[in-house]
This record gives C-alpha cells, structure tokens and sequence, in this order.
C-alpha cells in the first residue's frame, strides 16, 4: 500500500512539474501562435502611444502577410489592450528559411526566425524579444554620427562622443562595403543607425553564418592573411565586435573559432 502511495504522489509531483514547464513556454512565446495545422503563425504585439508597427520578411518568396490589423482601437476600449496582430503564411513558391523582423520605436524590436517546408507548414526555429535584449548596449568607441538608415551616404541626424552608451534596439545591417551598423534609440523617441567601425555591442553576443561552400579564415584581415582554417556553408561563430577595411575597401569581421580569434571576408558570411 505505502508503494503505492508513494507512487501516486510522484506522478503528481511529475505533473505539476511538466504543467509548470509548460505554463513557462506559453508565457515566453505569449506574443506569437502557430496555428493547428501549422500553416499560419501569428504574432500579437502591443500598440503604444500611437505608434504603429512596420515589418520585414526576410525571404518574401518564402513567407508572405496573410492578414493585419489593430484591436482596441474602438471608443470606449482600453487603451492598454491596443494590439497590432498579423498573421503570415508560407507562400507555396519557395520552400525554406525566412525571419519577421517587426520594429516600433515605442516598444521596440521583435524577430521570429521561420522554416517553411513543402507542404505549406511553418516550423518555429527561433525569436527574439525586447526582453531579450535590455541590457544590450552599444558603446561608441569615438566620436561618430547617428544615420538615419545604414549607410555613409544617409543623413546624419546626430553626433555622439566616444565612450557613449546607446540603448540598441535589436536592428543590424550591413552596408554595400560590408560594414557593420547597428539601430539604436535616438531622442528619446525615434531610432538611428550607428557603424560598428566607431561602436560595439556591450552584453549581447552576435553570430557569423558561413554562407559559401569553403570560406577560409586568416590570421589577419585582409587576402594577405595566412589561412589558419576553413569552414562550409551553414557552420557558424562567434562575432567579435570588430570590423576592418582591406586595401580593396571589403570589410573582415574578427570572429572566434576553436582555433582562437581570425578574420573572415563579410563577403562568405551572414551576420545574424
């Protein structure tokens, strides 16, 4: 009998431990649902201060908008219960990964990255959140302009000193020289666009995606570097906050391997 009891209290235990686990991941992916059949997700998020949100496909031929709206915007309704809500499906013509990226300069940046395959259903492959990243910052490390997009040849809207923190919103870009930008708040209610020449990102770690079949790291930015190793499309490491310009003017990232840190061509890579 005492066996028995105290198997019962284990599977209770067992229960409530798989229902806590569960109640943890619905709360985390709160703001986004796929949908039964797996064929459509849909991302709810908050609507703050009038400002509306603007989004980005990666891939458009992979994943297209469905539908989109704002709720709570009827008189009478609370406010704080205002949401934009779109809802994206794969597109049928091509099959593969594509990311959402969805900004708003009240509330912030949200990613989702997708996986649609042959049959029109979308596999959940990773997100991101601004809770994900409030503590990321980026550090000038001199005196720089704030851009209105990614670019040298985009109006600058603002100068910071070095040694400056920035709360980074979550954006990055690469420019037509393979230069590295980051998008970060800006007066208090609009964004800019700051080069990782004059910046780096503080407690935020980003990733470098081999994108060629054979991409060989240097010991040294530049073709005259000595090759200390090789990688193939899909394999991926670590980002080291540092960019340099050859003499042909095509940016290198510094980027950690089991080997140490080396350089890799911004042309072979993707920087997620």
């Amino acid at each position: 009998m005492k066996s028995i009891i105290r198997i019962v209290v284990l599977l209770l235990c067992l229960s409530m431990l798989v229902s806590a686990a569960l109640g943890e991941n619905a709360s985390e992916a709160a703001w986004y649902e796929l949908s039964g059949d797996e064929c459509v997700v849909t991302l709810r998020l908050p609507v703050v201060d009038d400002d509306g949100w603007a989004f980005e496909i990666s891939a458009p031929e992979t994943i297209e908008l469905l539908t989109m709206e704002t709720i709570g915007d009827e008189p009478g309704e609370d406010a704080e219960d205002r949401l934009w809500v779109a809802s994206f499906r794969a597109t049928g013509t091509q099959f593969g990964h594509a990311t959402i990226e969805c900004r708003s300069a009240s509330v912030g940046t949200y990613s989702i990255d997708l996986f649609a395959v042959e049959n029109g259903q979308i596999q959940i492959v990773d997100s991101c959140a601004p809770a994900d990243i409030e503590k990321a910052c980026v550090l000038t490390t001199g005196d720089v302009n704030i851009r209105r997009e990614a670019g040298l040849q985009a109006e600058s809207i603002g100068t910071v000193r070095a040694d400056e923190q920035l709360a980074w919103l979550g954006g990055t870009a690469v420019d037509e020289r393979g230069m590295i930008w980051f998008e970060v708040a800006w007066n208090g209610t609009g964004s800019g666009w700051v080069s990782a020449r004059y910046s780096k990102l503080m407690d935020y770690d980003l990733i470098v995606e081999f994108t060629a079949d054979q991409v060989n790291v240097r010991n040294q930015a530049g073709l005259d570097g000595e090759i200390v190793d090789a990688f193939s499309r899909g394999d991926t490491a670590l980002y080291l906050n540092a960019c340099a310009l050859d003499e042909r003017g095509v940016a290198w990232y510094s980027i950690r391997t089991s080997g140490g840190p080396c350089w890799v061509s911004s042309q072979y890579v993707h920087l997620r």
